[in-house]
């Protein structure tokens, strides 16, 4: 099934997403500009950008490779994506951006992974070097 997503180039670090959405509005389908998503890497130079329909996706297409589509002065190089951009990524990308909850229980388990780590190189340490130092000692008296 092909993507409802583009895949934007030649971004400007300066460039935000509400600059992307007013670029791609006019080629949604049903106008309604609040159902699109924005993957930004704007300090990468890309971003992808979900039109929610193929529809969407062949006139952003077409209207770069003609007309161009321009941010603050600059010719973006617009593409289908290859990939769905899946909009529970893009939602999660969202949350961690705002602080979203999951980055405190992931550093609450990671902390009782590393502590469980150290218990155990710590007694195979221990236990093996007076294992091995106890056994040639008492072999040799």
């Amino acid at each position: 099934m092909p993507s409802t997503a583009v895949f934007v180039k030649n971004l400007e670090g300066s460039m935000t997403e509400e600059d992307l959405q007013t670029a791609f509005a006019p080629f949604m389908v049903d106008s309604d500009a609040s159902s699109m998503l924005v993957a930004p890497h704007f300090d990468r130079g890309f971003a992808f950008v979900d039109l929610a329909s193929q529809m969407a996706v062949a006139r952003a297409v077409s209207a770069s490779r003609t007309e161009g589509i321009r941010v603050q002065d600059k010719k973006l190089t617009v593409e289908p994506s290859k990939k769905p951009v899946r909009a529970s990524g893009l939602k999660a990308m969202h949350e961690k951006r705002a602080g979203g909850p999951k980055s405190g229980s992931r550093s609450g388990r990671g902390g009782g992974k590393r502590s469980g780590r150290g218990d155990k190189e710590g007694g195979r340490g221990t236990g093996g070097g007076s294992a091995s130092s106890s056994a040639p000692a008492s072999s040799s008296a």
